[in-house]
């Protein structure tokens, strides 16, 4: 247990570099002019409510960045529930343009969960 928890401390603190001053992460890591993306943004903000709600991390760092990113994301979504911003699924390529370029769209299913589970884990550690 401890090994896979300093696995993930390692992981989420390698994620948080990359988090934006709008508070999302790049639709491609590393990508600072790939575009802001929402369900990626919205699974970085489960994992780190979560692992605040679960006590597997602890610090103002990681709550800052939890709601810097639920606030990304909340400005995505509309009063009647449409959610903004949600990258195509993607295939597999080693053509990283191919990533930065994908098309992004409104209520993409596999995006809306994300959106939800984080809103979930967010209202969890308030």
């Amino acid at each position: 247990r401890a090994a896979l928890l300093a696995q993930v401390r390692r992981h989420i603190d390698s994620l948080l570099r990359h988090q934006n001053a709008r508070g999302f992460w790049p639709n491609v890591l590393g990508r600072p002019d790939s575009p802001d993306e929402v369900s990626g943004t919205a699974i970085y903000v489960l994992a780190l409510a979560r692992g605040l709600r679960a006590g597997w991390l602890a610090g103002a760092h990681y709550r800052a960045a939890a709601e810097a990113g639920w606030r990304a994301v909340a400005s995505r979504v509309e009063p009647d529930g449409t959610v903004h911003d949600i990258c195509m699924g993607t295939m597999c390529s080693e053509d990283v343009e191919y990533y930065v370029r994908r098309p992004f769209y409104d209520n993409d299913t596999h995006g809306l969960f994300a959106v939800l589970f984080a809103g979930i884990e967010m209202h969890g550690i308030r």
